[in-house]
């Protein structure tokens, strides 16, 4: 059984831009345990629950080859809907849409033909 590594982006509420592991991460910044993103002040780790929106990778990618994160939005004309939201609700990721106020587990034949299109904080938009 091969592990995965588990990745993430943070949402930062004060520089509105997404900050990737491994590519843009300040390096100050460090992920406890307790899922809390806290920054370095020189001494200690300060804890910033209320600044950054911690989201989780799939593990999947939709048809265009681009992962495919909670807070993602997809366009999914395939099943009827024309855009969902990625949530990780009671330990699995699933679709949420407006239009039946539903979630909805992520299907193989929902994500495969879907597209990332946006992110709940860049275009909630879409959602309406």
């Amino acid at each position: 059984m091969t592990k995965k590594q588990l990745q993430f982006r943070a949402w930062d509420k004060e520089k509105k831009q997404y900050f990737y592991h491994n590519n843009n991460f300040d390096e100050r910044m460090v992920l406890q345990l307790n899922g809390v993103l806290g920054l370095f002040n020189g001494k200690t780790y300060d804890t910033v629950t209320d600044r950054f929106v911690l989201e989780q990778y799939t593990g999947l990618k939709d048809k265009d080859g681009k992962k495919i994160f909670e807070g993602d939005i997809l366009e999914m004309t395939n099943v009827g809907w024309k855009y969902t939201l990625v949530k990780f609700y009671l330990g699995i990721f699933a679709f949420y849409t407006e239009e039946t106020s539903f979630l909805y587990p992520m299907v193989r034949c929902y994500w495969e033909e879907g597209r990332v299109i946006g992110n709940i904080h860049d275009n909630p938009e879409l959602l309406k």
